[in-house]
């Protein structure tokens, strides 16, 4: 039920937000009947919401945006879906509704996709569920949309992200080479010159059980690029000075670099990768927001503020969050950005008048806490440790009287 009422909560977000992020990241993998276990307020909310949202879909599919073109896209109904899928080594399948206006927003990335990707073997296909009912009920497609990856037949959740780009790169790592190695210093050049995250690998033999070990993590993790080599002296351009086996992961944002210094194996590889590929502060938006709700760390502190006053305390809170890696996400929502901030605000029941620090317990109804402290580090950990022991009051504010709610979506 906790995990139910989480990914509800997510996908209230998401319409709040008048985006299919986190619904589109928790219905992906088929996880959550987006109608169930509401209360009748959320219902509310998500009903007026939907509304809105609907009629933009509707005015942007059919106005200014370009019709896609799904030449490239596989249209595959109850009969054929199961041959092609058995007969072609790499199918995305998209399982749709037609009046889904996050399918209508996945619909010309998806065809772009498709387009990129069909010289590589890999077949993007689309099944329309309202017609198809059983087989989306066979493959238990419970929100849409919901996309499976087939290899050789062999279905999988599909956890990439909505954008075209997002898609190619998520199945590129799934069926090429998910690790680059690195031969020469020009290829250590271009490496370096990098925006995503990168992890860099110093191994004795790039076929060897301990590039097998770097290579299993590459193949599952996203949102960094994996390379390798086994020479020592390009892996002392990435500051590897160590005896192989080494790893590194560089990045662009505070804490640039990060030394893995466990066992060269697959489990503590992959727990160096997820813990040091993000920022320490993790700004809120549309592109940020399933990374943050959707992750395995279920409680994260929520910080409201504009940039001048987060310039002030960004030196502590980001002091602080080094101390609670893989325990709290620590994030910023910009007060400034008033289409993201405020349907957040609202959501916590809070005002924008001043910077506010609130924990949050993605998991629970009403797991959030509000900080009333200053921001030093020292204060900003004693509120963080007393969080994850739960020791802190919960933060109640008295709900808005019906006529003002029933003013707010009319």
């Amino acid at each position: 039920m906790a995990a139910m009422r989480r990914s509800v909560l997510l996908a209230l977000l998401a319409a709040l937000l008048l985006v299919g992020v986190l619904g589109f990241a928790a219905a992906a993998t088929g996880d959550v009947d987006l109608s169930e276990d509401l209360t009748e307020e959320e219902r509310e909310i998500m009903s007026q919401v939907d509304e809105g949202g609907d009629e933009e879909d509707e005015e942007d599919v059919g106005g200014s945006r370009e019709p896609a073109d799904e030449k490239d896209v596989v249209v595959l109904g109850g009969k054929d879906f199961a041959d092609f899928v058995a007969t072609n080594p790499y199918v995305l399948a998209e399982f749709y509704a037609p009046w889904c206006g996050h399918c209508q927003s996945l619909t010309p990335e998806y065809a772009r996709a498709a387009t990129a990707l069909k010289d590589s073997g890999v077949v993007l296909a689309k099944v329309d569920a309202t017609q198809h009912a059983e087989l989306a009920q066979e493959h238990g497609v419970e929100g849409y949309p919901t996309l499976f990856f087939f290899v050789n037949g062999e279905k999988r959740s599909y956890g990439g992200g909505r954008t075209s780009e997002e898609i190619i790169s998520w199945v590129k790592k799934r069926t090429g080479p998910a690790v680059r190695i690195l031969k020469s210093a020009s290829d250590a050049d271009e490496a370096l010159d990098f925006e995503d995250p990168i992890a860099v690998a110093y191994v004795e033999n790039v076929e060897g059980a301990d590039a097998e070990e770097f290579i299993a993590v590459a193949r599952v993790e996203d949102g960094v690029e994996f390379h390798m080599t086994a020479d020592a002296e390009i892996a002392k351009k990435f500051g590897l000075t160590k005896k192989a086996p080494a790893l590194v992961l560089l990045k662009k944002q505070s804490e640039k670099v990060a030394h893995f210094d466990g066992s060269f194996e697959k489990r503590a590889i992959s727990v160096f990768v997820v813990e040091n590929k993000l920022p320490l502060v993790i700004p809120f938006n549309r592109e940020t927001a399933s990374v943050i709700f959707e992750s395995e760390v279920t409680k994260q502190l929520l910080l409201f503020a504009n940039p001048e006053e987060f310039e002030k305390v960004r030196p502590n809170y980001e002091e602080a969050a080094k101390s609670f890696k893989n325990k709290i996400t620590f994030v910023l929502i910009d007060l400034a950005d008033e289409e993201v901030a405020t349907p957040v605000l609202d959501f916590f029941a809070l005002d924008n008048e001043k910077t506010r620090l609130l924990g949050f317990i993605s998991e629970e109804g009403s797991g959030k806490y509000l900080y009333e402290g200053d921001f030093g580090v020292d204060s900003i950990k004693q509120f963080s440790e007393k969080f994850l022991a739960g020791e802190l009051t919960p933060f109640r504010k008295s709900q808005k009287a019906p006529e003002e709610v029933g003013q707010m979506y009319s």
